[in-house]
């Protein structure tokens, strides 16, 4: 009978079978919801850090000088 009723309590009241099939089953959803959220930290940080890479060189190529216009009568 004990291990029939055998549960841990993992915190916020959600218990978790610690026997048979399935025993870790109930770990898969905050897992993958943990591994979304870190997935879209890391691409906005990705972004985060391209803005600011770009930014921070400043201007790559100085622009060229127009010809000078012909002088009349010249």
């Amino acid at each position: 009978m004990a291990n029939a009723l055998a549960a841990a309590s993992i915190g916020l009241g959600v218990w978790v079978r610690t026997e048979g099939p399935g025993a870790l089953a109930a770990f898969a959803g905050p897992l993958i919801v943990g591994g979304i959220v870190l997935a879209l930290g890391g691409l906005g940080a990705l972004l985060w850090a391209l803005v600011h890479a770009r930014q921070e060189r400043g201007l790559r190529r100085v622009a060229p000088k127009p010809p000078a216009k012909p002088k009349p009568g010249g």
